[in-house]
């Protein structure tokens, strides 16, 4: 297709040139700070790449996740949420969409029990990023995020989806519909060549239900709207990269890799769109938990794997907080294992459900983020006692905003 009217011409390094990454972001070498600021020659993305010196380069971490509880004035209500920002200032994105979709949902006219939350979530969201326009240090034109927000209302869970962020359900099986999968003792992850008859087999067996569908820019429906407003997909170049969305027909404007998001106005002509995909699910008591992340998780870690890791930590008594860390952890080996230096930001939640009211949707729950650098840097942990947990409601949008943490909601 074409035929859209053009934005302005796209800042350096959003018309290509850069080595194709895994992950979500589109060709913008603005998501990374050069200390080397005298070689002009060498982009970014490139003294990352593979035998450069990985120090000189460091990654903004543009992730942010959220939880609220109580949520909406109900003591039984609670809102998860995880946004994966991308290009120049995408962190701003990410923080205004977590706080503008907070707020403005829970006062929603179709918010209320009974009423259309599915119609709430995507005008609210519409909405936020319409109002990225008059936000005076925010450009939203080429920077952007994605949102993966869960309202859990009793046993009632809607999801609102835009872009590759991710939730995903891990329900208790019963009979024979799912095999033992032993783990490592140590570390919690599946250990392979085991039968399941071993020792280190869990206690219970899970299987993994995606609560939300990664939305590509080649994913059906998805493609065929960019096309018809007169966008281009280009297919990924090899596997287990992403397909992306151009302004032009030779792929040199923009490439961004998801098919909904908030902000990324350069793109909005061409088919990509803020309305989230709502979905809502009943939950049941087989229902163990929930994970809610970003991409960093995802690209090398399949849904089936990460809640194999996160039920490996919770069988053994360690909490959310600490299968949430190992997780990241996990996820950060991966990166390591398949790109070097190089490391995406990597956001999680972990909602532990069996009596999650009981006790509090954040003592059920863990929240952590891994910033994804030039060195692949260590993540810094926070532990925080119930006492500092029932404060942690009150906490300053400063401390919300610290891009390392590990909380134990």
């Amino acid at each position: 297709g074409g035929g859209a009217p053009a934005p302005p011409p796209p800042p350096r390094g959003a018309a290509g040139g850069i080595p194709p990454r895994r992950g979500g972001e589109p060709l913008y070498d603005s998501d990374y700070e050069n200390s080397q600021e005298d070689d002009d020659d060498q982009s970014p993305a490139e003294s990352n790449g593979g035998g450069g010196n990985a120090a000189v380069t460091a990654k903004i971490n543009q992730d942010r996740g959220g939880i609220a509880f109580p949520y909406g004035g109900c003591p039984r209500t609670a809102l998860f949420a995880a946004y994966d920002g991308h290009g120049e200032g995408g962190e701003m994105v990410s923080q205004y969409a977590l706080h503008e979709i907070q707020r403005r949902l829970e006062v929603h006219p179709e918010f209320g029990p009974g009423r259309d939350v599915a119609q709430a979530f995507k005008t609210t969201f519409v909405h936020v990023d319409e109002c990225l326009q008059v936000e005076e240090e925010i450009e939203p034109l080429y920077a952007g995020t994605t949102a993966c927000v869960c309202l859990l209302r009793g046993t009632k869970l809607s999801v609102a989806n835009a872009g590759d962020s991710r939730a995903v359900l891990a329900r208790r099986m019963e009979g024979d519909d799912a095999p033992f999968v032993p783990r490592d003792a140590a570390t919690g992850a599946a250990e392979e060549g085991k039968d399941a008859g071993s020792a280190a087999a869990p206690k219970v067996r899970l299987a993994p239900f995606d609560l939300s569908v990664d939305q590509n820019p080649d994913s059906p429906g998805e493609k065929e709207r960019i096309i018809s407003a007169g966008g281009f997909v280009s297919p990924p170049p090899e596997p287990g990269l992403s397909a992306r969305v151009w302004l032009d027909p030779t792929f040199t404007q923009i490439g961004l890799a998801m098919a909904r998001s908030i902000g990324d106005h350069a793109v909005k002509a061409v088919g990509v769109i803020s309305e989230p995909v709502v979905t809502h699910y009943d939950l049941t008591p087989r229902d163990e938990f929930m994970i809610v992340a970003t991409d960093g998780v995802w690209e090398f870690i399949e849904s089936a794997e990460a809640v194999d890791i996160v039920q490996g930590f919770l069988e053994k008594g360690l909490g959310a907080s600490r299968a949430c860390q190992g997780l990241i952890e996990a996820a950060a080996a991966k990166w390591h294992e398949y790109e070097g230096d190089y490391r995406d930001d990597i956001t999680a939640l972990v909602v532990r459900l069996d009596g999650i009211w009981d006790h509090g949707a954040k003592g059920k729950s863990g929240e952590g983020e891994g910033k994804g650098d030039g060195s692949a840097g260590e993540k810094k942990d926070e532990k925080k006692s119930e006492e500092e947990a029932a404060e942690s409601k009150e906490r300053s949008e400063e401390q919300a905003e610290k891009e390392e943490r590990g909380l134990d909601l």
